[in-house]
């Protein structure tokens, strides 16, 4: 396998030219690269190297202005935070390092690939333990939302979940309806399950995952819809950088 980034997208090493104009990093950590710009209501995602070696992704909204970071920046972060904090323990899920200014977060780096780059090395049990993981977030009542676009497998075939920024988690005031939606979410994981095995493993397709792709979710339609709604509502109303036109993505 060819060495790649948690995130899979981006090319960790290369020098970044924006940590400058961003004064906010962890005590006794220092940027070596950038694994993914930030781009509209995506966060930009930076390589850092602690004092003693050890290296962390950074993920925060330095790419926007001072209104978007206070607001928007924070809310999501503060969202993510909760998300990790539900799943200490839960292996497959990368450590939360630390909180870092008012929208910054560091995690823990975790050296993957994506499933579709190492075919080869996809077996059931890869995606018996995403399962696994899947169920260890709903025991937790934590939603990812993402699932197909973030899972990773390491050098070992374990799987990894990343990237909680799309995730809910479910609060105490929605215990009366913590059941039904529990019992959705997991329509719609084991659908996600089945999705990336057609796309990097079709050979391990079952026809229970093909009747599972077929059927169609509920509200599958309203949740596209207000995600794409939400971040253009957020980036156009929060973004504040002079002369510049708003992105979503």
């Amino acid at each position: 396998m060819g060495r790649m980034t948690t995130y899979g997208d981006a090319a960790a090493g290369h020098p970044d030219p924006d940590h400058r104009r961003d004064g906010v990093l962890p005590e006794g950590w220092e940027p070596i690269g950038v694994m993914r710009r930030g781009r509209g209501a995506s966060a930009g995602l930076r390589l850092l190297r602690g004092e003693n070696g050890d290296q962390a992704v950074l993920k925060d909204f330095s790419h926007r202005g001072p209104l978007f970071r206070r607001t928007a920046g924070a809310l999501m972060a503060n969202r993510e935070v909760a998300a990790y904090r539900r799943l200490i323990s839960v292996r497959g899920i990368p450590r939360l390092v630390d909180r870092v200014g008012v929208d910054g977060i560091l995690l823990e780096y975790v050296e993957c690939f994506r499933p579709q780059d190492v075919p080869g090395h996809v077996t059931n049990e890869f995606f018996e333990g995403l399962r696994e993981i899947l169920r260890a977030l709903s025991k937790r009542g934590v939603i990812h939302g993402d699932t197909c676009r973030n899972t990773r497998i390491d050098s070992d075939g374990t799987p990894w979940l990343m990237d909680f920024g799309a995730s809910f988690v479910i609060r105490p005031w929605l215990r009366p309806i913590t059941t039904h939606v529990r019992k959705i979410v997991r329509q719609y994981d084991d659908r996600d399950v089945a999705v990336l095995k057609s796309r990097v493993a079709p050979h391990l397709l079952t026809p229970s995952d093909r009747k599972t792709i077929s059927t169609r979710l509920p509200y599958r339609g309203v949740l596209a819809f207000g995600r794409r709604l939400i971040a253009a509502v957020v980036v156009r109303v929060f973004d504040n950088r002079a002369g510049s036109r708003a992105e979503v993505d």
